[in-house]
C-alpha cells in the first residue's frame, strides 16, 4: 500500500498531532498565549525540533482573519528584525487557510513566571535572569522595536540556562503609523482583574497589552515608546524581586504616596507574599516600599523607582542605561573577582572565590558579554576614536581610522566569542568545572582592560600615534590565551583580602594603560606610570603583578633604546615570573631578551640561550601564535645580524606562516616579516625576489599606517639598497630620500636611525655620479654616529668608508686616505676590504707612495675571500688589469 503524506487539519480546526501545517509535522500542543496557540513539532527537511504558534480562531472571532493574520505576520516579522541570544529566533511564516503560523525556535524549559514560583529564588539568581531578559528588550530596541507587553509570561528560561523574550505580537516600530496612532484611555482608577496577566485587551478602540506591566502613557492611550518597555520590565522586575507588585488593582502608578494594602500575585507560592500589612508608598511613583523583612539592596529599589517614574522623560534614557546601573553593584563584585587578572589562576581557596563570582555572573556571560563593550568599543567610542584620528589633519587619517575601527570589531567580536565560549563549557556542555570557567572569566576581564586602554589612547590621537594606531591595535593580547586553563590555574593565586584584590585590579588597569602608551609611542607618557606602578606592585608583594608591572616598564626601556636597564629589568620580570609560575610573563620576558640581547653581535649565544627558555615556555602555553610568531621574527633579526642567511630565513618564514594562519593576512606584524625576509633575499643575491617581498610589505604598511610610518621608512631604505644590488641608482636614490625624510620628521636630525639613512643616500649618489651630494651625505651620517655612538664605534665604518670614496671620486685622495686608515682600526677581519682597495686606488694616484698599492690590493683580495665575497675579488683583479705596472708583479 501506496504510503500518504500527513494531511493538514480541515479548515477551522486547530491541528492534531500528526498533521501538518505547511512542511512541519504536529507533534503535540504545548501552551496558548494571548495571540495564538504553541505547538511542538518537527522540521522535516532541516531534521530539528521548532514550534509553531498558530493563530487562535477566537482572535479571529474577535478581530476578523485579516486583521488577525495581520497581528501574527506582524509578530514574525518583529521578531524576525532582532537577532539577539535573548531573543527568541523566527525561521519562517506561512499560512494555513485564513489563519497564520510562525515557525520558531522551540524552547525546552518555562517562563520566567513559572521559574520564580517554582521554589525560592535568591535575589541575586532573579537580578541576573532579568538582565539577561532586559538584555533581549534592548537588543528589541536597537532595531527601533518596542515590545509593549513585557511581563515574565513572555519570557521563556531554557533547559540549556538561555534567556529568551518571546510574543512580540504587540510590537509596533517606534516610526510605525499605527503605533502613532492614540488609543482609548483607560480610566485611571480602572479595576485589574484577577489573572490579570492573561488580560490582554486587543479588541479596537482599546489600549493593548497587559494592564499589571502597563505604563501610564500607554494606559492613556498615548503611542508607547522604548521607555514604557522599561517601565513593563521594571514593574516585572520589581515583583520577581519582592514577590509583590509595586501597585495594588485599584491604583494607578502615579497616584499619591498615602498608605496601601499590600498586593500579591494570585496564585503565586513564593515565601516572600506573605504580607498583607499596609506599607508605605513612594511619593513620586506611588509604588510601594519594598517589605521590611526583604534581603534585597537598596540600590536596586532606588533603580526601580526611576524606571517606574509616571513621566517617560523621568525614566533611565534606554533599557541599556536601566540595565547598567541594575548590574553596578553585582558588576563591582565581580570586578574584585578580576583583580586577580595577572595571575590568571585560582588555588583551593581562591577557585572557591572565582567560582561564587562566576556563578553570580551566569547569564551575563553566556548570553549578554557584548554588553560589557559598552563605553569600551561601541558606537559612541568608536566615533571618537575615529574623530581624534581624522582630527589628525593627516592625508591618511581616513584610511588609517577605517583599518583601525575594522581590527578592533574583530577584537571586540573575539572577546565576546571567548566569553560566550567560557561560559557554555561549564554551564551548557558540563565540559570544565566553575573553576576553570572562572579562570578564564578573569583571564577575559583583562583583556578587556588591555582593550580599554588602546580604545582611549587612540580616543587622543596625535600626529605622530596616528602612524602607530595600527600596531598598537595589533598587539593586544590575544583573547585566546584565555583558553589554556591548564597554564591559567598554574599561577600564584591572589590574596583573599577584598582591599589587596582591589589595589590589584587599580594597578591591573595601569599596567593594560602602560602597554597601550608604549605600542603607541608615548613613552615619556609611559615613564610616568611605569615606575610608580612598579613600585606600588612591589609594595603589595604580589609577585604576579611585580612579574608584569617589571615586564611593562622593561619593554618600555627597551622601545627607548635603552638597551642595559632594559635588560636587566625583563630579567628581573623573568626571575620573578617564574617564582609566580606565571609561564606568559616568562615566555614575553624570554621574546623580548631575544630582541635586547640579540642587538650586541658578541652576546649571539645568549640570545639564542634566551630564545631556547621562551620556547620551553611556549610549549607549557600550548604555542600561542601571537607570541611564538614574535619571538621567531625577533630570533630572524638575530640571526641577520650574524650573516646567516639561511637560519635567518627559516625563522621568518615560519613566524609568516603563523602570522598568515592565526593573526590574518592584514595584521601589521605580516608587513614586519615580509621585510626582513625580503632583506635576506638581499643579502644572498635574490634581488628580484627581495624586491617583491618588501614592496609587498611596504603597501601593506602603508595602508595599515599610512605612507609616513617610521617603518614605511624602514622598507623604503631596504628598497634602496635592494635597487643598489641591482646598479638601479634612480630607484634607489627616490626610496633613500623617501626613507631620509620619513625618519628626520620622525626622529629628528640627530637620531642614529637617521644617520644610518645617510648611508644609504650618499652610496646612491655615488652610483649616479653625484659626488659631491655624495660626500655631504656621507659627512652627515658620520657626525651623527660620532655624537651617539663616540669615535671608535665599528658602526662607523661604513660612513667612513663611503666618505672616502666620495674624496676619491673627486680627486682628494690625501683626504681619503686618513678615512681608511681609520676604518682599518675599527672594523673587524673580514669586513676590511673596501678600505684596503680603496687604499690601492688612492696610493696609486699618489706616485712615491705606489709601491706600497699592490701589498694593500693584495690585502683587500683577501678580506673579499674571508668574507666569501666573489664580487669583491672580481672588483681588485679588475682593478689590478687597468694597472699593468702592479699587476706585472704577483699576488
Amino acid at each position: 500500500m501506496e504510503h500518504q503524506p500527513p494531511a493538514p487539519p480541515s479548515p477551522g480546526r486547530q491541528p492534531r498531532r500528526g498533521e501538518t501545517v505547511g512542511r512541519y509535522l504536529i507533534l503535540e500542543r504545548v501552551g496558548e498565549g494571548g495571540m495564538g496557540v504553541v505547538y511542538a513539532a518537527w522540521d522535516p527537511d532541516l531534521g530539528r525540533r521548532v514550534a509553531i504558534k498558530l493563530l487562535r480562531t477566537d482572535k479571529q472571532q474577535i478581530d476578523g482573519p485579516t486583521r488577525g493574520q495581520a497581528r501574527l505576520l506582524r509578530e514574525a516579522q518583529a521578531m524576525a528584525r532582532v537577532s539577539h541570544p535573548n531573543v527568541i529566533s523566527v525561521y519562517d511564516v506561512g499560512t494555513l487557510d485564513d489563519s497564520v503560523f510562525v515557525a520558531m525556535e522551540f524552547v525546552d524549559g518555562n517562563t520566567l513566571k513559572k521559574w520564580l514560583k517554582e521554589k525560592p529564588r535568591s535575589w541575586s539568581e532573579v537580578l541576573d535572569t532579568y538582565l539577561a531578559a532586559g538584555r533581549g528588550l534592548s537588543g528589541a530596541h536597537a532595531v527601533g522595536l518596542v515590545h509593549r507587553d513585557f511581563k515574565p509570561d513572555n519570557v521563556l528560561i531554557g533547559k540549556d540556562g538561555r534567556i529568551r523574550v518571546t510574543d512580540f505580537g504587540l510590537a509596533r516600530l517606534e516610526n510605525d503609523e499605527e503605533a502613532g496612532a492614540r488609543r482609548a484611555t483607560l480610566p485611571e482608577m480602572a479595576a485589574i482583574p484577577d489573572g490579570a496577566e492573561l488580560a490582554q485587551l486587543t479588541q479596537d478602540g482599546l489600549v493593548v497589552g497587559t494592564l499589571s506591566y502597563m505604563a501610564p502613557e500607554q494606559r492613556r492611550g498615548a503611542p508607547p515608546d522604548a521607555r514604557s518597555d522599561q517601565f513593563s520590565f521594571c514593574v516585572a522586575l520589581y515583583w520577581g524581586l519582592y514577590g509583590v507588585r509595586p501597585f495594588d488593582r485599584q491604583r494607578s502608578p502615579s497616584r499619591g504616596g498615602e498608605s496601601s494594602p499590600g498586593s500579591s500575585q494570585k496564585g503565586t507560592q513564593r515565601d516572600s507574599q506573605r504580607t498583607l500589612n499596609p506599607r508605605p508608598v513612594n511619593a513620586a511613583t506611588g509604588a510601594f516600599e519594598p517589605p521590611e523583612d526583604s534581603k534585597v539592596p537598596r540600590y536596586l529599589w532606588r533603580v526601580l523607582m526611576r524606571g517606574l517614574a509616571p513621566e517617560p522623560e523621568k525614566r533611565f534614557a534606554s533599557m541599556e542605561a536601566l540595565l547598567a546601573q541594575l548590574e553596578y553593584q553585582p558588576r563591582r563584585t565581580r570586578r574584585v573577582a578580576a583583580a586577580a587578572a595577572l595571575v590568571l589562576a585560582a588555588s583551593a581557596g581562591g577557585g572557591t572565590w572565582y567560582a561564587r563570582q562566576a556563578a553570580r555572573s551566569q547569564e551575563l556571560l553566556c548570553t549578554g558579554a557584548e554588553q560589557k563593550l559598552v563605553d569600551i568599543w561601541d558606537e559612541p567610542s568608536r566615533r571618537r576614536v575615529t574623530e581624534s584620528l581624522v582630527a589628525t589633519g593627516q592625508p591618511q587619517a581616513a584610511n588609517v581610522a577605517t583599518q583601525v575601527s575594522s581590527m578592533l570589531d574583530a577584537y571586540a567580536r573575539g572577546w565576546v566569542e571567548a566569553s560566550t565560549e567560557a561560559c557554555r563549557a561549564t554551564r551548557l556542555r558540563g565540559e570544565q568545572t566553575e573553576a576553570l570557567m572562572s579562570l578564564r572569566v578573569v583571564c577575559l576581564e583583562r583583556r578587556l582592560q588591555d582593550l580599554k586602554a588602546v580604545t582611549g589612547v587612540l580616543a587622543t590621537a596625535d600626529a605622530d600615534l596616528l602612524g602607530k594606531a595600527a600596531d598598537t591595535v595589533s598587539l593586544l593580547p590575544s583573547v585566546r590565551g584565555c583558553e589554556n586553563v591548564d597554564a591559567l590555574s598554574q599561577v600564584e593565586p591572589a590574596p583573599d583580602a577584598p582591599q589587596t584584590r582591589e589595589e590589584i585590579e587599580r594597578l591591573s588597569g595601569e599596567l593594560a594603560q602602560l602597554k597601550a602608551l608604549t605600542d603607541a609611542g608615548r613613552y615619556e607618557q609611559g615613564l610616568k606610570v611605569a615606575e610608580p606602578a612598579v613600585k606600588a606592585a612591589s609594595a603589595l608583594g604580589y609577585r604576579p603583578l611585580v612579574a608584569e608591572a617589571t615586564l611593562r616598564h622593561g619593554w618600555l626601556l627597551a622601545r627607548r633604546n635603552e638597551l642595559a636597564p632594559a635588560e636587566r629589568h625583563l630579567f628581573e620580570a623573568l626571575s620573578t615570573a617564574f617564582a609566580a609560575r606565571s609561564d606568559e610573563v616568562v615566555a614575553r620576558a624570554a621574546t623580548m631578551l631575544v630582541f635586547v640581547v640579540g642587538f650586541d653581535r658578541k652576546r649571539f649565544d645568549t640570545t639564542l640561550q634566551w630564545s631556547q627558555l621562551a620556547q620551553s615556555a611556549l610549549v607549557r602555553l600550548s604555542h600561542p601564535p601571537d607570541i611564538e610568531s614574535e619571538l621567531l621574527n625577533n630570533l630572524g633579526v638575530a640571526y641577520l645580524r650574524q650573516n646567516r642567511q639561511p637560519e635567518a630565513l627559516t625563522a621568518f618564514q615560519k613566524s609568516l606562516e603563523l602570522v598568515e594562519r592565526h593573526l590574518g593576512p592584514e595584521h601589521a606584524r605580516r608587513a614586519n616579516v615580509l621585510g626582513n625576509i625580503g632583506i635576506v633575499h638581499r643579502k644572498e643575491g635574490r634581488f628580484a625576489e627581495a624586491s617583491r617581498a618588501i614592496s609587498d610589505a611596504l603597501a601593506l604598511r602603508e595602508r595599515l599606517s599610512g605612507a609616513d610610518h617610521p617603518l614605511a621608512a624602514n622598507l623604503h631604505y631596504a628598497l634602496a639598497q635592494t635597487h643598489l644590488s641591482l646598479n638601479d641608482f634612480e630607484k634607489s636614490l627616490g626610496h633613500a630620500r623617501r626613507a631620509l625624510e620619513i625618519n628626520l620628521a620622525t626622529f629628528g636630525p640627530e637620531h642614529l636611525q637617521v644617520g644610518g639613512t645617510y648611508d644609504v643616500v650618499g652610496e646612491a649618489y655615488l652610483g649616479k655620479g653625484q659626488y659631491r651630494e655624495a660626500r655631504e651625505s656621507y659627512q652627515k651620517a658620520l657626525a651623527i654616529k660620532e655624537k651617539a655612538l663616540g669615535k671608535t664605534h665599528v658602526d662607523l665604518s661604513y660612513s667612513a668608508t663611503g666618505l672616502a670614496q666620495s674624496y676619491l671620486k673627486l680627486n682628494e685622495p690625501a683626504r681619503a686616505l686618513p678615512l681608511f686608515e681609520r676604518v682599518l682600526a675599527l672594523a673587524p677581519p673580514g669586513q676590511r676590504g673596501d678600505a684596503y682597495l680603496g687604499m690601492a686606488q688612492a696610493l696609486d694616484t699618489r706616485g712615491p707612495q705606489r709601491s706600497q698599492a699592490l701589498e694593500r690590493a693584495r690585502k683587500a683580495r683577501a678580506e673579499y675571500e674571508q668574507a666569501k665575497d666573489a664580487e669583491g675579488v672580481a672588483k681588485v683583479d679588475a682593478w689590478l688589469a687597468k694597472h699593468p705596472g702592479v699587476a706585472g708583479r704577483s699576488l
